[in-house]
């Protein structure tokens, strides 16, 4: 099986409380190594992975991106970019190398990015952000001669954030739908999904598109299937095909 866009939501945990989360109240919950290794038996591919959370850059949230390499070279899955979205409030030593590993890991990192969130509803300031993305760019360039992957994502206004989890308390909001997942005809046997993005929660399910509240996660409508379950047979029962 081939993913276009796999989503791995590495930790529950956040050392924020934004008023616009969509995904409400932190948990104490990080990845599990054998959910990670039930979804990437069943891969072959991924074009671009997303490292999500909860904070990516917590210290155990991390660790889940490094087994998540390993898991990847010890069943031989290769993958072309990678994303992350960081609230850049906590700078962590161990960022830039972790970033060095993945580039390397990576065998296409034309898209590849780490985002520093730039909107108003984070309590970072404009100076903290901008410190710590010339901090991360700095190291990445001088150290590992990585240039050109680090941005401040722009500032959201109300009408486009999500009602989901404190999401729904703030502005107006845009009400969340399950993505539709398109898939490919079969090559040589195997899916190819090549719309729409296949998200692993901390729970080990396969949940229907990303923005989703933890508490909207775990509505039966809104999971494909858990992690343990065939994939690809579960996607021809439930998805289009191109």
């Amino acid at each position: 099986m081939q993913i276009y866009n796999l989503i791995v939501e590495t930790t529950r945990k956040c050392n924020m409380k934004c008023a616009h989360c969509l995904r409400g109240n932190a948990q104490n919950l990080t990845m599990k190594d054998k959910y990670m290794y039930e979804l990437l038996s069943q891969v072959d591919y991924i074009s671009n992975v997303t490292f999500s959370g909860g904070e990516p850059t917590l210290p155990s949230a991390m660790k889940v991106i490094e087994r998540f390499m390993e898991i990847c070279n010890q069943l031989n899955v290769d993958v072309g970019s990678f994303y992350i979205v960081t609230n850049g409030k906590v700078w962590r030593n161990k960022l830039p190398e972790l970033i060095n590993r993945l580039y390397n890991f990576c065998d296409d990192n034309e898209i590849s990015t780490i985002d520093i969130s730039g909107d108003k509803f984070h309590e970072t300031d404009e100076r903290e952000r901008n410190h710590f993305k010339y901090r991360l760019e700095e190291e990445l360039e001088y150290k590992y001669g990585i240039t050109e992957i680090v941005s401040i994502r722009p500032d959201i206004d109300y009408s486009t954030v999500i009602q989901e989890g404190r999401g729904v308390d703030v502005g107006y909001g845009r009400i969340n739908e399950p993505e539709e997942i398109e898939i490919d005809e079969f090559y040589e046997d195997e899916i190819v999904i090549n719309e729409g993005n296949i998200y692993l929660n901390c729970k080990g399910n396969i949940v229907k598109g990303c923005n989703w509240s933890y508490k909207s996660q775990d509505k039966k409508e809104n999971i494909l299937c858990k992690v343990s379950d065939n994939i690809e047979e579960c996607l021809k029962e439930n998805v289009e095909y191109a």
